[in-house]
């Protein structure tokens, strides 16, 4: 295939010019800013964000752990593998099936 079918193919779909974008985004050098973090208060404070991106027609449910320790890391990071799942979750699930989704800590 040609550079410029390649290029007419990536005009005509723009899944794919996000992907391109993703793959660019992921080799991209980021400074990582690791910290004490607790996850629960993450994701509940993210869980607003969630149910507005995922739309009403999807059940979030999000069951937090008392005795969950503390983990180093990137919050940024976190938070973007976080809502980048929960989308990636929405986008894969037929049209009219609402599951709910569940986080879990052992």
């Amino acid at each position: 295939m040609s550079c410029l079918a390649i290029c007419k193919l990536r005009r005509r779909h723009p899944s794919a010019r996000q992907r391109d974008a993703s793959a660019i985004g992921i080799f991209a050098k980021t400074d990582l800013s690791p910290a004490l973090t607790d996850a629960n208060k993450l994701v509940s404070s993210m869980e607003d964000l969630i149910r507005r991106t995922i739309g009403p027609p999807i059940q979030l449910d999000v069951a937090a752990t008392e005795s969950l320790w503390m983990i180093q890391l990137d919050q940024n990071q976190l938070e973007n593998a976080l809502l980048n799942l929960c989308i990636n979750a929405r986008d894969a699930m037929p049209p009219g099936v609402a599951s709910p989704s569940r986080r879990r800590t052992s």
